[in-house]
């Protein structure tokens, strides 16, 4: 189906109308206390429509998508002074203030995450300071990926909003342009020998067989205790650097050498195959020889 004029006015106008439906609504909250609960636009001052948060972020999605691919809708008018009012720092503040509640990490994890660093991904793309406004929001969810990714445990491949392959792909647009970091973990860690749990902890065995004692269960305790860079760089030029870079370089020869090891014998393998093949051939094609 292609996407014309009169079809992205329609889905337009459906969306400016659902983003600021308030209910129905199904939250994703945990309550802490008997007061700690309020209604819908309370909590999200901006993603309080569409029936759940990631509708609504998704729904504002598509409003600054079809804007910046058909700028003459006449819905345009409408989208714009509606990203004006909603797109604020003071009502990003407020969806802020709802993440920093406590037991919140889980909110929305990970198809809202990646869907609000998508919208901000398409907001930047904006000349109307929208993108700028949504900035901080989209950094409290890098960090969050940045800090779930590497101690999560196993993919969750299943067709339902937990799945965290279509998460991936979806963040990793924006994380291209805005957040390099991320991509980079992103693609890093969804790599199963690459990743954290198994690549750096690999190595560390394999540089402390050198005689260096670094600890493995450092990283898993960095890690589920979200360390900060600098604990990071304190940690890896301290007792670690040695056996780590030494376990890295290992690391990296052995593959090479197996790597091209198994490509030369697949190939020797082609190549025999297709001579042992040459003098049947031969007879079909020329009998009489």
């Amino acid at each position: 189906m292609k996407l014309t004029p009169d079809l992205a006015s329609r889905m337009a106008n459906i969306a400016l109308a659902h983003t600021v439906r308030e209910f129905p609504h199904k939250l994703d909250h945990v309550w802490n206390d008997a007061s700690d609960g309020t209604r819908p636009s309370a909590q999200h001052p901006i993603f309080y429509g569409s029936f759940d948060w990631h509708s609504c972020v998704h729904g504002y999605w598509l409003l600054l998508r079809l804007l910046r691919r058909f700028p003459d809708l006449p819905e345009a008018p409408a989208i714009r002074a509606r990203a004006d009012d909603v797109f604020t720092p003071a009502k990003v503040a407020g969806e802020l203030a709802y993440l920093s509640r406590p037991n919140s990490g889980g909110f929305e994890r990970p198809y809202g995450w990646a869907w609000l660093l998508a919208l901000h991904g398409e907001a930047a793309l904006h000349d109307a300071g929208w993108g700028a406004a949504l900035e901080p929001l989209a950094r409290a969810f890098a960090v969050r990926f940045t800090t779930f990714l590497p101690v999560q445990t196993y993919a969750i491949r299943n067709g339902s909003h937990a799945n965290t392959a279509f998460a991936l792909v979806l963040a990793h647009d924006c994380a291209k342009t805005h957040d390099t970091p991320l991509a980079a973990l992103m693609t890093f860690i969804s790599i199963p020998p690459t990743t954290v749990g198994v690549f750096l902890p690999g190595a560390l065995l394999v540089g402390n067989g050198f005689g260096f004692h670094a600890d493995v269960q450092t990283i898993r305790d960095m890690l589920d205790s979200g360390a900060s860079f600098g604990d990071w760089a304190t940690w890896l030029f301290s007792d670690a650097a040695p056996s780590l870079v030494l376990g890295l370089l290992v690391i990296a020869s052995v593959a090479a050498v197996a790597g091209f090891l198994l490509a030369t014998l697949t190939w020797r393998i082609v190549v025999a195959r297709k001579w042992t093949r040459r003098p049947a051939r031969r007879k079909v094609l020329h009998p009489a020889e």
